[in-house]
């Protein structure tokens, strides 16, 4: 019987190199109910989440014990995925495959009012990203000119005017991230491909919201692939693959010094996310063979493992906004059994199945 543990790192890999999110991928593979990509609302109370089967994937809320879940897309036959709040917790922006491209939508949290924000964008758009002060959407689209280049456009949500960031560059950018002062958008700066070789690294390309037009470009020879700017702005957290194995690394945003920050291990340590105070990294690692969800203090060189006796392959994590919990999505060893969200409390451990069909 088919394991679920190479599925498991294919698709973090997938995540990492591909510009279209791991979820529209895990409904063609899994025959089963998958729920992932849990998203907290700023106030802690709902999380938001993919909930997906074969015959498509909806965007679904609950309250942040497990309780109350309400299909808020409803639409079956297609695919809608990584759901992410306004900071003001009163809208979703998702991806939605409804219109027959990867487009962004954004809805009221009770799911009313949907709209499509690149309905006249061509290609594909993909990672979704408000900045901190509500005012723009960040997104990844596909070249309108090479299936082979991306640009990184923000959308104006007071008109919905859409600004490509990147568009007179020769470069490809990937994986959009905003400053926390909503002043600055970095991405991953690389030369595109021509369709038969390896991207080669560039940098990170840091734009400017305020005096658009200006970027500055950090070289590195590092072969980035997903950026995330630190909630206090001094670090930029990376994943680079070096040496045949993905890893961790921070910039720092004053010097431009990168470090390796899980060099101890050569398995792929991967998808790093930020504690809400910018202490701690969370991110999924397959250093013991099963996928796990590490916890890595920055003043700490010793990573610890969250969810070693839980009983699956856990990823995709994500903080509570008071860096209280997290979230984290978990699949069970065979293929035909369910993916469900789980919540950890800290700091007593306390583990809850939020997913898990309750008795009546």
């Amino acid at each position: 019987m088919l394991k679920r543990q190479n599925l498991v790192a294919g698709l973090i890999i997938c995540l990492i190199l591909a510009s279209q999110p791991a979820s529209s991928t895990l409904s063609a593979y899994i025959p089963s109910v998958y729920n992932g990509q849990p998203a907290w609302s700023p106030d802690g109370n709902w999380i938001a989440y993919s909930k997906s089967t074969l015959e498509g994937s909806d965007i679904w809320l609950m309250r942040s014990d497990g309780t109350d879940q309400a299909n808020l897309t409803n639409t079956h036959s297609t695919n809608n995925f990584h759901p992410v709040w306004s900071p003001d917790g009163q809208q979703i922006a998702f991806i939605s495959q409804r219109s027959g491209n990867d487009d962004i939508w954004v809805m009221e949290k009770d799911g009313n009012n949907l709209k499509n924000l690149t309905v006249d964008n061509l290609k594909y758009d993909t990672r979704p990203l408000w900045s901190p002060d509500g005012r723009y959407i960040a997104i990844e689209s596909t070249s309108a000119n090479s299936q082979y280049r991306h640009d990184i456009r923000v959308i104006d949500m007071s008109d919905f005017h859409i600004i490509n960031l990147t568009g007179g560059s020769d470069y490809t950018f990937r994986t959009p991230t905003w400053s926390p002062d909503s002043k600055s958008l970095a991405s991953v700066a690389r030369i595109p491909s021509d369709g038969s070789r390896i991207t080669e690294p560039v940098g990170v390309w840091v734009t400017s919201i305020e005096n658009l037009g200006s970027n500055e470009l950090i070289p590195s020879e590092l072969r980035v692939n997903l950026i995330t700017w630190s909630p206090k702005g001094d670090y930029i957290a990376m994943n680079v693959f070096e040496d045949s194995d993905w890893d961790i690394w921070l910039m720092d945003m004053q010097s431009f010094i990168t470090r390796n920050m899980t060099e101890d291990s050569p398995a792929i340590d991967s998808l790093p996310v930020w504690s809400p105070d910018g202490s701690t990294l969370a991110f999924t690692s397959l250093r013991t063979g099963n996928s796990d969800i590490w916890l890595l203090r920055l003043d700490s060189s010793s990573p610890l493992n969250w969810t070693s006796s839980n009983p699956g392959y856990d990823s995709f994590p994500a903080w509570s906004p008071d860096g209280s919990k997290l979230a984290f999505e978990s699949s069970p060893d065979q293929l035909e059994e369910d993916t469900h969200i789980w919540v950890i409390d800290f700091p007593s451990y306390e583990r809850m199945n939020l997913t898990a069909p309750k008795n009546p």
